[in-house]
């Protein structure tokens, strides 16, 4: 695991080298919680990323939250799409996080999530709104059992 963070007036960068564990919880919330500034924006690279775990999604989940009351903005750089058995893609996939964060490439554009044929069983409630009470419940459990750290 590793973690590289910058930041430039309002942007906020984290680069997740090779996993994004709860390992990593503590330093991923003390940088994300250091921008006090209105409309900052975050970018979190993943694109050397090859394991997440549901800590991970969590940490994720917190970050956009937070800068969401911030009036700011969260984007995610994927994973390198040419491997289509990385573990942190099939994560964010079945999480649907297309649908909650904004999703850019590498070069910095915008992009949609590579499409995957779901089993009815994985198609969960679609995020509405910025109310965390419309996240489905899975992930609202998520940001509550984060909160109780």
């Amino acid at each position: 695991m590793s973690l590289h963070t910058s930041f430039t007036d309002f942007t906020f960068n984290i680069k997740v080298i090779e996993k994004l564990t709860f390992d990593d919880f503590y330093n991923f919330n003390n940088f994300f919680q250091t921008a006090k500034s209105i409309g900052a924006e975050f970018v979190v690279d993943l694109n050397d990323t090859v394991h997440i775990d549901v800590s991970g999604l969590g940490m994720l989940l917190l970050l956009q939250e937070y800068v969401t009351n911030l009036k700011g903005s969260v984007s995610l750089i994927l994973p390198n799409q040419a491997n289509q058995a990385n573990q942190a893609n099939n994560m964010l996939k079945i999480a649907k996080f297309d649908k909650t964060f904004v999703i850019k490439s590498s070069n910095g554009k915008d992009k949609s999530l590579i499409q995957i044929s779901e089993p009815s069983s994985v198609v969960s409630k679609r995020v509405v709104g910025k109310d965390i009470s419309t996240l489905p419940s899975h992930r609202y459990s998520l940001l509550e059992d984060y909160k109780a750290h």
